[in-house]
């Protein structure tokens, strides 16, 4: 099969990795960086970022109040109107982008009276692992403050794919030297804000408005966040609990701030002892203007976590790992001599299987669920680069991009009638919720070959698996109206002796902007 050219913005060439010890052979597995190379955190955060198509967590470190870390919610999204200096008919209203979330990595740990800063000390021994076979991203560390204490660090995060919107860590210290109380402050954070637009046209644009918090509450019990998006209304609420694994580590305090909620837990250390503290998060949010009181959405993240605590620890990476085993065992490969790019292909497929949901019509964003690059927004690369992989890899994965598009059809119809045409449906460029979300019309709108990009996608599922139920499911009806649309945009044309032509749109290289065919 002939491959599409791929546009130099869309894939980048992996990153080094600092590998844990010199000379050490790359394990085709498992992705590994040593020491905490802050000036490469962003890169980090995203290459080491869980995501199950619903919630993405970055991938930073507990203890470290880093900027760039962040959560995510497919589905969590602000509305922004579009200024213009003359409003023009068929030009995008507003844009919509994916806002940060309440993050539930926090665990701020102290000794004695004095925070931990794992940049103020000596890192001993320090690595992060994401395993591609377990979904599960590992780290350990082994830290010497000032004053000569060390400690060793063990932390394990999952964010499940068997679950809707589940974060789980279990955070584990031990002393190796010192003597005295230790305490973990495990957090939900909400400083996170969007990022602002810069030179790189990657990052989204600016947002009105954002999220707003509406209820912080923390007791020794359960602390939870709730949160509303100003101009899109939607609703969410975070919830935090935990469970803890030794008699040592007891509860000490809550409390709420204006950066979010804490719940504290104390221990006494000597040497050679350790505690460790399981801490679960789970979210629940409402659709646009959907009237759904904070108090369900609470008492839904409730019920979250009571299933998470009815099982331990080990239990969920079991699952984690077999829900992993059931994907690499139709999509694994391999590579004779060159583990490297054996582990970046399979981390790529890793990646691409974290950005689509696999209970509900759902299309992956142009970086996935791991940051705000591109505004969250879905392009026709989830068609055209992303489908015709998960097609013979994960088909229900691809079916569900798909539904996602018969899902926004009326969408694209009322865009068509925005252009001016009387029948068709005309799918967008860039978008979240279905509208177009580009104001700049000849490198959004004008591009026309979305509806082809679709129809080909279609037609490249339906012949890979002999699927045609999603036909009788709304995609015979996507197809017919994308097509209705190329009789309204174009026309035979005498001077180019009767051939079908189309005329001033934007092809798929994105800047040749309004050309014929």
């Amino acid at each position: 099969m002939q491959l599409p050219d791929i546009p130099p913005s869309t894939f980048a060439p992996p990153i080094p990795l600092d590998h844990a010890r010199s000379g050490a052979e790359t394990d085709p597995w498992r992705l590994t960086r040593s020491g905490h190379d802050g000036s490469r955190a962003a890169q980090h955060g995203s290459l080491f970022a869980l995501c199950n198509g619903h919630l993405g967590v970055r991938g930073g470190l507990e203890e470290v109040p880093d900027a760039g870390q962040a959560s995510f919610l497919a589905e969590v999204w602000e509305s922004t109107p579009i200024d213009y200096h003359e409003r023009m008919p068929g030009l995008a209203r507003h844009t919509n982008t994916r806002v940060p979330v309440a993050d539930g990595t926090r665990i701020k740990l102290r000794l004695g009276d004095e925070v931990v800063d794992l940049r103020d000390g000596q890192s001993l021994d320090a690595e992060q692992t994401l395993d591609l076979r377990a979904g599960c991203l590992h780290r350990r560390l082994r830290w010497r403050s000032r004053d000569g204490a060390t400690l060793e660090i063990d932390a394990e995060r999952i964010v499940p794919w068997n679950e809707t919107a589940l974060l789980c860590i279990r955070y584990r210290v031990r002393s190796v030297d010192y003597d005295g109380p230790v305490t973990l402050d495990s957090a939900l954070t909400i400083d996170g804000i969007a990022a602002r637009p810069g030179d790189d046209p990657r990052v989204g644009a600016s947002v009105d408005g954002g999220m707003m918090a509406t209820h912080c509450q923390a007791d020794d019990a359960q602390a939870s966040i709730g949160q509303e998006t100003r101009f899109s209304h939607i609703r969410l609420a975070c919830a935090q609990r935990h469970r803890l694994t030794d008699h040592r580590l007891a509860f000490a305090v809550a409390s709420t701030h204006a950066d979010g909620v804490n719940q504290c837990y104390v221990a006494a250390l000597q040497p050679g002892e350790s505690v460790t503290l399981e801490k679960y998060v789970a979210y629940a949010w409402s659709k646009p203007d959907e009237t759904v009181t904070h108090a369900s959405l609470l008492a839904t993240s409730a019920r979250a976590l009571d299933r998470a605590l009815a099982r331990s620890f080990d239990e969920h990476l079991a699952a984690q790992a077999a829900c992993c085993a059931d994907f690499w065992r139709d999509v694994d490969l391999h590579i004779d001599g060159d583990p490297q790019s054996e582990q970046t292909l399979r981390l790529n497929l890793f990646h691409l299987r974290q950005s689509v949901a696999r209970d509900r019509p759902s299309s992956p964003a142009a970086k996935g669920l791991t940051g705000e690059g591109y505004g969250g927004h879905h392009f026709w690369d989830s068609e055209v680069f992303m489908l015709p992989a998960l097609v013979n890899l994960d088909p229900q994965l691809a079916r569900n991009i798909l539904a996602w598009r018969v899902h926004t059809l009326d969408n694209a119809r009322a865009h068509a009638r925005e252009m001016n045409h009387a029948r068709g449906a005309l799918y967008p460029w860039r978008t979240i919720a279905g509208d177009e979300c580009s104001a700049y019309f000849p490198a959004g709108s004008a591009q026309y070959h979305i509806n082809a990009d679709i129809a080909y996608a279609l037609k490249l599922y339906i012949d890979a698996t002999g699927d045609h139920t999603l036909l009788l499911e709304g995609g015979a009806e996507m197809l017919f109206e994308t097509a209705r649309l190329w009789l309204e945009v174009g026309r035979y044309s005498p001077r180019r002796n009767d051939a079908f032509c189309i005329f001033q749109v934007t092809g798929p290289d994105e800047y040749t902007v309004l050309v014929d065919n």
